[in-house]
């Protein structure tokens, strides 16, 4: 600071007198610095925004300037408003000492400065992510089945995979999702598939899990039809047109069973076609019959048909009706039906071959006692049943059945190993 010199004193003396000594000018005092006052050291987690706010203070003067600058550690950008710097604390992999000095210049141009530290802590180590596949199932056969997994990170998760690891192959619907879904496969015996899920972070950690499906099989139980129920007279001949397919396996056991009414004899009752001679009650009534057919895993299913007996009436017997014997045939053959059908106590005024099941074929001649058409083509056997009606003069009718069996043919393959070449020596 600047101070005006003192005018000189001016004094008049008499001649032949000793003027006075003159006065001194006193010397100008001392600039004084300004004082910096500067924050604490502070601890810093990498990647932290960090404040340093300093001040200074000048007791003879004013602060013109004040400025921070850093003096060690990673360089680091200093964003500064008079006394206050905002800064980055740098992602360290270890701890790092960061020193940061304030100046501060007075209006004389005198300075002083005051430092402090950062302490920035390392980064921690990258945790990988968690993944759990979710809790072991148990699922029957070509069943939906939904898979719940979870994972966890200290960042994002960025990618998600599932596959199966062990056991039969499946098409997995959302495998890049936590809830993939699919189908369970045809099996034959308890089989286990192993599923595993796989995440990985934005690290680039990844982690697994895996979870167990457990597959069961399913027994489908056979299809069976104990074929139409029927009303005859008492006496008749009466065809049962029964039929049973599966397709998990095969068929084992057929057999029926009188549930209800006068007792009857079946002449086949492990067939589909059973016959039997209509008993001759006083009164009309019904016959129930059951067909049980058994297949290869132990599965049962049954059917019912009712037979509706006429009474009997003195003078008047149906007619008796043979379908013929059953038959076996390869697929695409010509088949011929011989059946028969007589009346003791008058003549058979219609007959009619109706098909009752199995794959349609056309019939050639449907109202005569014999008939023939072409088996399909077949990719596995199939039995298709047949029923001839007889009718007689009183109006009486009989029926019986056959079966003809399909067996479809293996055709070899076609080989044709080329023209033939002369061998060249060498």
């Amino acid at each position: 600071m600047h101070f005006p010199r003192p005018l000189a004193l001016l004094a008049l003396v008499a001649c032949g007198s000793t003027p006075p000594a003159p006065t001194e000018e006193p010397p100008p005092p001392a600039n004084e610095a300004p004082v910096v006052v500067v924050p604490d050291a502070q601890i810093a987690d990498s990647g932290a925004d960090v404040q340093l706010t300093g001040t200074a203070t000048d007791v003879d003067g004013t602060v013109t300037s004040l400025a921070w600058t850093q003096v060690e550690g990673p360089p680091v950008t200093l964003a500064q408003d008079a006394g206050t710097v905002d800064l980055v604390a740098p992602e360290v992999e270890e701890p790092t000492l960061l020193v940061f000095e304030l100046t501060a210049t007075d209006d004389d141009g005198a300075t002083d400065a005051g430092r402090t530290a950062v302490y920035v802590r390392a980064l921690p180590d990258p945790v990988g992510p968690t993944a759990e596949a979710g809790p072991p199932q148990v699922v029957d056969e070509q069943t939906p089945v939904q898979l719940t997994g979870t994972a966890s990170d200290d960042g994002t998760v960025v990618r998600t995979t599932w596959t199966v690891v062990a056991g039969p192959s499946v098409t997995l619907q959302g495998a890049d999702t936590l809830t993939p879904t699919f189908t369970a496969p045809a099996v034959t015996t308890p089989t286990t598939l192993l599923v595993q899920l796989e995440v990985e972070d934005d690290d680039g950690l990844s982690s697994t899990d895996a979870t167990p499906v457990v597959v069961q099989p399913v027994n489908a139980l056979p299809q069976v039809d104990a074929g139409p129920d029927q009303a005859v007279l008492a006496g008749a001949s009466v065809g049962l047109a029964a039929s049973a397919s599966y397709t998990d396996g095969s068929i084992v056991t057929l057999a029926w069973t009188q549930i209800s009414g006068p007792p009857i004899t079946l002449d086949d009752p492990a067939s589909l076609t059973p016959g039997f001679t209509a008993p001759s009650p006083l009164v009309a009534t019904d016959i129930v019959l059951e067909l049980q057919a058994v297949d290869d895993e132990g599965g049962a299913a049954r059917d019912q048909v009712v037979i509706s007996v006429g009474a009997a009436s003195e003078g008047k017997t149906p007619p008796t009706v043979d379908a013929g014997p059953d038959q076996e045939v390869p697929e695409q053959a010509a088949v011929t039906l011989v059946g028969t059908a007589t009346d003791t106590d008058g003549t058979v005024a219609s007959t009619t071959w109706t098909q009752v099941s199995g794959p349609p074929v056309v019939l050639t001649d449907t109202g005569a006692l014999s008939t023939g058409f072409m088996a399909p083509a077949l990719a596995r056997p199939e039995v298709l049943v047949f029923r001839l009606e007889a009718v007689d003069d009183d109006g009486a009718l009989s029926a019986s059945t056959v079966a003809v069996r399909v067996e479809p043919v293996n055709t070899a393959p076609s080989v044709d190993a080329g023209v033939d070449r002369p061998a060249v020596e060498g």
